[in-house]
């Protein structure tokens, strides 16, 4: 490793540093490369170097170099490109082109001499501030591995969430399996802008065989095999906004990439997606208990389970192909029960809705007519829905995928870095205190422990100090407002009520009907009060 002599003055703000003077001792390796791979986005690739060779490059000097790959683009990026001069700046033109953006990416590891690497989107515009607590970070040599707390922009840069990671420090310190549970692999590991890793921990070899059983999120898999057992530090602000865009233009991006390779509409969310997690449960990289609670990042802030939406995504597929009937969408009978043994041997509560599935692909096979066909594929996606419409309507899934069981009157979960005690009685976003990285204790609502014995430990101690104190087992809710009172009410008999109901529903066929036309509109009308009182209080 490089010895580095900085002369650096650190300001008030957070994370912000200015080097005014560093020297390498020995060699002129630099400590970061910027590498940009770009392919037929000539304005932005430019205007993005520009941008970094007046803020960045010229700060740094010799301690960061940027390297901008273009993939034979038919545009005017190349042009553009050799009119840029500037000694810490390399160009590559490619002679021969690559035909994914992540192989362009895996490729140009070998124009990168940085003892870190940062892959920078050649559209993500990095946020200046941030980039010194970077150069801070990595001149301490404090992680191998750095993910930054993006917040997420729409296209007209309007602020959907301020961050996506919910986490409470300035940084953690956290195990990348922990954090794959946690946030996933479709969003926080797949944006790539966000992260920075160490070269010599990465593997070229490794990363095109995992590219051959899927180009989309092989990227991802790579660094959770490249930094198995490894530490990665969460940094809790903006390296660069995450731009996400309108549905259509989301499947737009991928249309060329389907053409191109013959698969199916939905192969890379679906089939695909479940050859990739089978490398990391084959190669021991994470457990299959890991896989069961994974739980990914959607654009808003939100969770959902990573394996709801992988089988509800092969649905969508083998629905494509009964809808239709293109050899393109097909899914082979081995496909679909390999596919079927590995997700059962993660979740067998999904035998259900794969037996769904394969009368939906029996459908596709063995029914001539298309009107038949898509008569009958209505009826089996309705009840495949009922069975398994987890990952639509997220419902209590953090709660019965992390609950643990209930001590002392308190409900226990298991969260991706800890454990965490909820009385029942307070008002508490589950999903915002179980899924986050470095939940917070708030006692005597919630209680946070490194693991089940802990946890116990806190609660114990809590009824001895209650005891002593003269408090009992008194209301948490004594002193709280008359809103919160009513709500909590309300939300007891809403619980009680419901019930009653659902036992009154399933009794007979009259009874199921006057629960749907008398319940239902009841539930919406308590929906809305919640939602009400919960802007008032």
């Amino acid at each position: 490793m490089n010895e580095y002599n900085c002369n650096i003055q650190q300001d008030n703000s957070v994370g912000g540093i200015c080097i005014q003077q560093c020297e390498q001792s020995e060699n002129k390796v630099p400590i970061l490369t910027i590498c940009v791979p770009t392919y037929n986005r000539d304005k932005q690739v430019y205007a993005l170097l520009q941008y970094i060779t007046a803020n960045i490059t010229s700060k740094y000097d010799t301690l960061v170099e940027v390297v901008v790959v273009n993939n034979m683009s038919s545009d005017g990026t190349s042009i553009l490109l050799s009119g840029h001069h500037d000694i810490n700046t390399r160009i590559i033109q490619r002679t021969t082109f690559l035909p994914t953006a992540e192989e362009n990416i895996f490729r140009s590891l070998e124009y990168c001499h940085g003892e870190y690497i940062w892959f920078l989107g050649d559209d993500d515009y990095p946020i200046l501030r941030v980039v010194d607590e970077l150069l801070n970070q990595l001149l301490g040599g404090t992680s191998n591995i750095y993910i930054f707390n993006t917040p997420v922009v729409d296209e007209d840069g309007r602020n959907i969430v301020d961050r996506s990671i919910n986490m409470n420090a300035l940084f953690v310190d956290i195990n990348i399996n922990e954090l794959v549970c946690s946030t996933g692999l479709l969003f926080a590991l797949a944006g790539i802008s966000r992260i920075v890793f160490k070269r010599s921990m990465v593997n070229l070899d490794s990363a095109l065989t995992i590219l051959k059983v899927q180009s989309i999120y092989s990227h991802a898999i790579w660094l959770i095999k490249s930094f198995h057992g490894n530490s990665i530090r969460v940094i809790n602000l903006p390296l660069v906004s995450y731009t996400v865009f309108t549905d259509k233009r989301d499947a737009d991006r991928f249309v060329d990439l389907v053409k191109t390779t013959s698969a199916g509409t939905y192969e890379y969310w679906s089939f695909g997606l479940i050859r990739l997690l089978n490398i990391l449960i084959s190669e021991h990289l994470i457990s299959p208990d890991e896989l069961y609670r994974t739980f990914e990042i959607r654009r808003d802030g939100s969770h959902f389970r990573l394996l709801d939406f992988v089988v509800h995504m092969c649905w969508r597929q083998i629905h494509r192909y009964v809808s239709t009937g293109n050899a393109n969408e097909a899914v082979s009978t081995d496909v679909f029960e390999e596919s079927r043994k590995f997700v059962l041997s993660i979740d067998p509560s999904f035998s259900i809705a794969f037996g769904y599935l394969e009368n939906l692909l029996y459908c596709a096979t063995s029914i001539g007519s298309r009107f038949s066909r898509h008569f009958t594929a209505k009826k089996i996606s309705s009840q495949f829905n009922s069975s398994a419409g987890g990952y639509v309507h997220f419902g209590d899934r953090v709660h019965k995928v992390l609950y643990r069981g209930m001590l002392y009157n308190y409900n226990i979960y298991q969260g991706p870095s800890r454990w965490v005690a909820i009385n029942p009685l307070c008002h508490i976003n589950l999903e915002k205190v179980v899924l986050c990285l470095d939940p917070s204790a708030s006692a005597p609502c919630v209680y946070i422990g490194n693991d089940l014995c802990d946890i116990e430990r806190q609660l114990i101690e809590n009824i001895k100090y209650r005891l002593q104190s003269g408090i009992g087992d008194g209301d948490p809710f004594a002193n709280t407002s008359n809103a919160e009172n009513f709500r909590r009410t309300l939300d007891a008999f809403n619980v009680n009520f419901a019930t009653l109901l659902e036992l009154f529903r399933q009794a007979s066929a009259p009874k199921r009907v006057l629960w749907k036309y008398g319940y239902r509109p009841y539930k919406k009308v308590r929906d809305k009060i919640r939602s009400i009182l919960s802007r008032l209080l």
